[in-house]
């Protein structure tokens, strides 16, 4: 299944993938997204590159990305925030951001939850 995304050994180029991170966030901050949003929404593309995810990483994903913040389907600048909460859990309303921004944020309120009452959802 995941072999539909994979980049074939013979037309792959290698990059450092600090210049990489750079122009990510470059392109996400040209788009309207402020800095720290970028650079999260940057750092999660790469890691899926580095650890061989193509399904989930620059070369696929990115086209889609740049697609819905021109369009305005994604929201450059959200605020992502919990529409129902406890103490171990919560639901987030990601004020339609992108998953590769919001998720980590909502990954941070997980573990704080996790920090303050043992479990984090």
């Amino acid at each position: 299944m995941f072999e539909d995304y994979k980049v074939p050994d013979d037309i792959a180029i290698r990059l450092n993938v600090d210049d990489v991170r750079r122009s990510l966030e470059n392109i996400f901050g040209a788009l309207g997204m402020p800095d720290a949003n970028a650079q999260r929404a940057a750092d999660v593309l790469v890691y899926a590159d580095v650890r061989g995810i193509e399904s989930h990483g620059v070369s696929y994903m990115m086209q889609w990305y740049v697609q819905g913040l021109r369009k305005g389907w994604i929201n450059p600048t959200p605020s992502p925030k919990p529409i129902r909460e406890m103490p171990g859990c919560a639901t987030l309303d990601g004020d339609e951001g992108v998953g590769i921004d919001v998720g980590p944020q909502a990954m941070e309120m997980a573990m704080d939850k996790a920090d303050a009452c043992g479990v984090g959802a």
